[in-house]
């Protein structure tokens, strides 16, 4: 593992460390449709072609530095126009109104599942294009990228709760008492002492997931990539626990891949017994 991995590392140790709304729902949940669309795909919509396109430029901007080659954070499509039938079903969404009459200044609110489930609609306000640009390069852009982003962590941390691989969560909890919502293949593993990898071992693609006391390390293996971990002190045995996930496909994009792995990091949990 090269300095490309470190650098991924600590990028993702202190993200996403704040799911504050990971478990909230609208009461009409079981009435709305699913919302379509791939993982971090973005619609940006809007009545003013200058304002959307703005917005779609500085999200297309955005790129994941730390990954082996720099990837886009986003894919990003455009509409012009009010949200509508053709529309309204898109995972995630960004608004964008342009009124010098009713604002002064640009601004950003947020809803959830307002058409669909799971979707994330982001509403921004501005007088102008020309106001928006100047938003969007102070902290506007970043609060608007963390917002899609949290939303894509917390919809890989709910499908997981219901599609897991059960052969990962039985060894997780044998070996070290914490349960795991691992992807449902990974069904390929190796035991050592105070070590664990998970892995669905694919011939494209390969993502793994190491549970480890911080004293182990892998040690004679020549796969690298880019990888995310997490370390805390075990409740129990006052140990530094560690979960390093991390994904092996040199032929391949890993966007998507690292960012399943690092919601499954999410899903890992003490057992307690009583």
């Amino acid at each position: 593992m090269g300095n490309s991995l470190n650098r991924y590392g600590l990028w993702s140790v202190v993200g996403f460390l704040c799911l504050f709304w990971l478990t909230a729902c609208n009461d009409n949940s079981g009435l709305q449709p699913t919302s379509g669309g791939k993982p971090f795909e973005v619609l940006v919509i809007g009545t003013d072609t200058t304002a959307v396109n703005t917005m779609r430029n500085a999200l297309t901007a955005l790129t994941e530095t730390a990954l082996p080659q720099p990837e886009p954070s986003f894919d990003v499509s455009v509409a012009y126009g009010e949200v509508d039938a053709s529309t309204q079903y898109a995972r995630s969404i960004v608004v964008v109104t342009t009124d010098s009459t009713r604002f002064t200044q640009s601004s950003i609110r947020y809803e959830k599942n307002v058409y669909a489930r799971p979707q994330m609609i982001i509403y921004i306000t501005t007088p102008s294009a020309e106001q928006l640009k100047t938003f969007l390069k102070g902290k506007g852009i970043a609060t608007i990228a963390e917002l899609l982003s949290r939303a894509e962590t917390n919809r890989q941390i709910s499908h997981l709760r219901t599609h897991h691989s059960m052969k990962a969560l039985e060894l997780a909890k044998k070996q070290f008492g914490y349960s795991i919502h691992a992807p449902e293949d990974m069904l390929s593993s190796k035991q050592g002492k105070d070590f664990l990898w998970l892995s669905n071992n694919a011939n494209s693609g390969m993502q793994n997931i190491c549970l480890f006391y911080s004293n182990q390390e892998m040690e004679g293996d020549a796969m690298g990539g880019p990888f995310v971990a997490h370390s805390w002190t075990d409740s129990i045995t006052g140990k530094t626990m560690t979960a390093l996930a991390f994904v092996y496909a040199p032929e391949a994009k890993k966007r998507n891949k690292m960012k399943q792995l690092e919601a499954v990091l999410y899903t890992i949990k003490k057992i307690i017994s009583t």
